[in-house]
């Protein structure tokens, strides 16, 4: 799936579509004729095959339906942690600018300097996977200058413990953010969910249609639908990954609109 994650949606959609066709129709016209004659396939088979056919398809829908809807809430929940992380350290921007100079600016080119490398260099290599520790250096940086502030007025230490909370916040958000970066479904579930295309494909194999090319137009549609739902899932499995993962927009946000404006230097 890594590969398939830095193609376009559309052409990966494609890939996936056009390969999942390709094996079932195959698989058809290579075991048709044997189906038929080996199963004997009539018009009286037809209402055990629907049967057991259904059922199939309604459990494989079930168990489909609860994966869909857990991969939907982690990444609406991955969405919530980005959108935190950076209202978090746009909040705590807005805090260190009560601190005096010369720590004020300090603290201030931290954060620029850490929403920059977010943007830049950590988001382009997590959604390859890939965490890079650049960003602890410039937090370690922020963190000890923060510690070593010794608030001289009642204001001062309202605005460092404020601070504080701000940071903590930010830190928590960050480090479950990093956790999304190796997010993925347990391999028991895509044994389910790839076993229950397969089986329920080939339980329609057994349907008796006399019409072969009618017979391959069913199975060419059925197959696409089950494509089409076993990719978005898959995409949608990582939530910082692939064409529709989050991107930084919200750390590029708060440059734009706090940062890199004249009033909040």
């Amino acid at each position: 799936m890594q590969y398939l994650n830095n193609l376009p949606l559309a052409i990966s959609l494609i890939i996936v579509v056009l390969l999942t066709v390709t094996l079932a129709v195959g698989f058809l016209v290579f075991t048709r004729v044997y189906i038929r004659r080996h199963f004997n396939i009539s018009d009286e088979t037809d209402d055990t095959v629907q049967f057991y056919a259904g059922a199939i398809a309604a459990f494989y829908g079930i168990a489909l339906a609860f994966i869909t809807v857990a991969n939907w809430e982690n990444y609406t929940r991955a969405v919530s942690i980005v959108s935190a992380e950076a209202a978090s350290v746009g909040a705590l921007y807005r805090d260190v600018t009560g601190y005096p100079e010369p720590l004020r600016t300090e603290l201030k080119a931290d954060l620029k300097e850490y929403l920059e490398f977010v943007v830049n260099q950590a988001w382009p290599a997590q959604q390859q996977g890939v965490v890079i520790q650049g960003s602890v250096e410039i937090l370690n940086k922020f963190q000890d200058a923060l510690l070593q502030f010794e608030p001289a007025t009642e204001g001062q230490k309202v605005i460092h413990g404020e601070a504080f909370s701000q940071y903590n916040e930010f830190i928590s958000n960050r480090r479950q953010r990093i956790d999304f970066v190796d997010a993925a479904l347990p391999t028991i579930l895509w044994v389910i969910i790839l076993g229950g295309a397969v089986i329920t494909i080939f339980v329609t194999y057994f349907f008796y249609v006399p019409n072969v090319r009618l017979h391959i137009l069913l199975i060419v549609c059925y197959s696409m639908l089950i494509a089409v739902v076993i990719y978005f899932t898959a995409l949608m499995e990582n939530p910082l990954k692939g064409p529709v993962g989050i991107t930084p927009s919200s750390y590029q946000t708060i440059l734009d609109t706090l940062v890199n404006v004249p009033s909040a230097k």
